[in-house]
């Protein structure tokens, strides 16, 4: 992990970009860099910056919000987070405890313009093609998730927390003030290749809301993949193979983790493994399991 730079105010100012076209249409929210080591939507957004600001990408309807780091400390110091993980602190803070929480105000405030948001990301090693998170399926949520170019789709997220539970993430937070919302996962943070999904994705959601001109190429979605569980590592424990990857089919009874307190983790249905996270410490999320839809 790199090391965490000494903070400095401007880590307090999140840059974004607004671009209107000047005539009627939605205002899409383009978000980069929730996560600092996750550089495809950075570069990616802050290329699209400056090709809209040059005029050689014009809009034809609408405005466009481009925020490609939305957490500036970890940004600059290539790490996942500084204090807490902001896509868990999506929310309105009156007593922010920590720089992600008082940071989350600004990305709250901007979905709250908008009308429909992408949220770019990447994952840890292992994780196979892009794919998409539609926490909340609808009509039009559907819709924008098979534009945006992975090649299946995970949702299940809000109905397995149950409808009381808040998970403060930008889906979460877009879906409670009425905004149309996904997020993609561009492939690995350390494979070139995630900056042109970003950049594809980007693209694809402006020419889908008619923002500009282009034809939407996309590869056929493979499967739609429901998470039924959430598995938070809250003690000391393993994996029990290290060749356990993102998307594995497993097995009903299949044994897939322990503790060091012995207490075995077992699938509890056919289904898969989804982002098995290796580095994860106490209080991380270790993994999640899912089932076809």
């Amino acid at each position: 992990m790199s090391k965490v730079l000494d903070f400095h105010p401007q880590f307090d100012e999140v840059l974004s970009y607004h671009f209107d076209s000047g005539n009627a249409g939605p205002h899409l929210l383009l978000l980069g860099g929730i996560h600092g080591n996750e550089t495809c939507g950075q570069v990616a957004l802050q290329a699209l910056v400056d090709e809209i600001d040059s005029g050689e990408l014009p809009l034809k309807a609408g405005k466009v919000t481009l925020v490609p780091q939305c957490n500036p400390w970890a940004c600059a110091s290539n790490v996942r987070y500084v204090e807490a993980n902001l896509n868990r602190v999506i929310t309105r803070h009156e007593n922010p405890q920590n720089y992600e929480e008082r940071i989350a105000d600004i990305i709250c405030d901007h979905i709250e313009k908008c009308d429909a948001m992408v949220d770019i990301h990447s994952a840890h090693a292992g994780i196979g093609p892009p794919f998409i998170f539609n926490d909340y399926p609808s009509e039009e949520n559907n819709k924008l998730a098979r534009v945006l170019g992975g090649t299946y789709i995970i949702g299940g997220w809000a109905e397995m927390n149950g409808d009381d539970a808040v998970i403060p993430t930008t889906q979460d937070f877009a879906h409670r003030h009425g905004k149309l919302n996904c997020l993609i996962e561009c492939g690995e943070h350390t494979d070139p290749q995630a900056i042109m999904v970003a950049d594809h994705a980007a693209r694809n959601a402006l020419i889908h809301f008619g923002l500009i001109e282009g034809e939407i190429v996309v590869p056929e979605i493979e499967k739609d993949v429901k998470i039924t569980g959430a598995y938070i590592k809250d003690r000391e424990g393993d994996f029990v193979h290290e060749e356990f990857r993102h998307m594995q089919p497993i097995k009903a009874g299949d044994l897939l983790a322990k503790y060091k307190d012995g207490e075995e983790v077992k699938a509890p249905e056919n289904g898969f493994l989804i982002l098995p996270f290796y580095e994860a410490k106490p209080t991380d999320e270790w993994f999640f399991y899912g089932v076809l839809q």
